[in-house]
């Protein structure tokens, strides 16, 4: 599969977790963690459609961190909207079996926005790598 298909698909995964997270914001008894991980997971593989677009192979890692830093690697410079969803990352895979003190509760309409504005960032990045590829 070429890149810019991978990235498409981590794109679709994407917005998966993020129609997801549409349907239980406001539902109290979903758990902030469990909200968080969502969140953390559309993140994640928008994160990983990014660089893909950009014609690089991500990192296996649930790590937000690590990928926001690729991604700035590969952009010469600090990408500063993504500092915020960094903050995810307590959420991951590798954390979901263990008990963490999450110090508030999450601003969930708040982290929706934020994912939603990276979906649709990484949607423009894919569709004007096409618009060149297709040149």
């Amino acid at each position: 599969m070429s890149a810019l298909n991978q990235a498409r698909t981590l794109l679709i995964k994407s917005k998966e977790d993020l129609v997801l997270l549409e349907e239980i914001v406001s539902i109290a008894r979903i758990s902030d963690h469990h909200f968080g991980f969502h969140a953390q997971q559309a993140v994640e593989k928008a994160l990983k459609a990014w660089i893909w677009a950009l014609g690089v192979r991500p990192e296996k890692v649930h790590d937000l961190e690590a990928l926001v830093n690729t991604l700035t690697s590969i952009c010469g410079t600090t990408i500063p909207e993504l500092d915020i969803l960094q903050d995810l990352g307590v959420f991951a895979v590798v954390y979901r079996y263990d008990i963490f003190d999450w110090e508030e509760p999450l601003d969930r309409g708040q982290v929706l926005r934020d994912v939603t504005a990276l979906i649709t960032h990484v949607e423009r990045v894919i569709a004007a790598v096409q618009d060149v590829r297709e040149e």
